[in-house]
């Protein structure tokens, strides 16, 4: 998102191109975006790259009348001008004049600040279509015309924030005056989710290098100071020298976090996993054999944990990949966490059946 704040933030004249709804096996999840300026510079994408050369010229035309339109792209779709996604999908996008420079600001200082908010773009009624509000915590920015419009929208964007997640929307009887429905797409700006690795063995650099590419904020904490050094973990955003529980316990933690335990003393394991089981972590995970785990899980009983506490660890730590280095163990740590996130089954993709990307709501 902030690369799409930033090219609504150049002076020049732009579109913004919006995923507003995804059908079978889209490449792209409703609220990916692309700007097109004037001079046919751009900036994002829509999909695979199968469709957005057609949506660049779609988002000229809406420069030059100054209207936002609604646009269908997919393989069935005989109006798409021979222009579809191979993948068999479908996706609708809305085209609009990119919103005024106040709202892209209030986003923009909001992004930068790490505060969570949101662009909405109204996709219907017609007469509302292309309408911007920018969402922040105590504050919108832009209308529709219509005050409880604004207010039912703003309500559901913060939502989605609060969810870290873009989507579309529905309001039922607010769009106009005969009570019809109205509907926008809702593009989230969050702050990054957070893993937090502790332990600074030889596993550790791995991890928080995949942890960066699949777009998590990493820090890297350990309580020896020899080894948890920025030098031996560039990739990290944050190390920290510390015992692990008590950075955990000084720290924010929530359902987005992911925790992965690398360390095999059980001075600083035991308390870690004491404190992580009980946080709103959504991922709880620690490295060792199944008889390392079986020993840690009497000494988590022994601390009195619960045993829905202890099945939240998911130990030994990742997917079943045949892994043996720690390149590898990082993929398949990865892997987990991100089967875990979007509710994944963890399976290989030609033993399943049915679509292979999720239908967006």
């Amino acid at each position: 998102m902030r690369e799409i704040l930033e090219a609504l933030g150049s002076p020049a004249p732009c579109a913004l191109v919006t995923v507003t709804r995804t059908m079978r096996s889209s490449p792209r999840p409703v609220g990916s975006s692309m700007v097109v300026h004037a001079d046919g510079s751009i900036v994002g994408n829509i999909s695979a790259g199968c469709v957005d050369g057609d949506a660049v010229l779609t988002a000229e035309d809406v420069l030059a009348a100054g209207r936002a339109v609604v646009s269908r792209y997919g393989v069935s779709d005989e109006t798409a001008m021979s222009v579809g996604l191979a993948c068999g999908g479908e996706i609708d996008v809305v085209v609009s004049p990119g919103p005024a420079a106040d709202l892209v600001d209030l986003l923009r200082g909001l992004e930068r600040d790490g505060v969570g908010c949101a662009l909405v773009t109204v996709v219907s009624p017609d007469v509302l279509r292309g309408r911007h509000l920018a969402v922040g915590p105590d504050e919108v920015r832009g209308t529709t015309g219509r005050a409880a419009l604004d207010s039912a929208l703003a309500e559901q964007a913060r939502e989605l924030v609060a969810r870290g997640r873009s989507g579309a929307v529905t309001v039922p009887g607010a769009g106009a005056p005969d009570e019809q429905s109205a509907t926008a797409v809702v593009q989230v700006a969050v702050p990054a989710p957070r893993m937090l690795v502790f332990g600074a063995g030889s596993f550790a650099g791995p991890l928080v290098a995949a942890g960066r590419l699949v777009g998590y904020r990493v820090t890297l904490c350990d309580a020896r100071a020899a080894f948890a050094t920025a030098e031996r973990f560039p990739d990290a955003d944050e190390v920290v020298v510390d015992w692990p529980h008590r950075y955990l316990a000084g720290t924010t933690v929530d359902a987005r976090t992911v925790i992965c335990s690398l360390v095999h003393d059980p001075k600083f394991e035991i308390p870690l996993l004491v404190a992580a089981l009980r946080s709103p972590a959504g991922y709880v995970g620690a490295l060792g054999s199944r008889r390392t785990h079986a020993k840690r899980v009497e000494a988590l009983r022994r601390e009195g944990l619960g045993e829905g506490e202890i099945a939240r660890l998911r130990a030994p730590i990742g997917l079943d990949l045949g892994a043996t280095t720690p390149e590898e163990t990082a993929i398949s740590v990865v892997a987990e966490v991100v089967a875990v996130r979007a509710g994944g089954s963890g399976q290989e993709l030609r033993g399943t059946t049915g679509r292979i990307h999720r239908e967006s709501p």
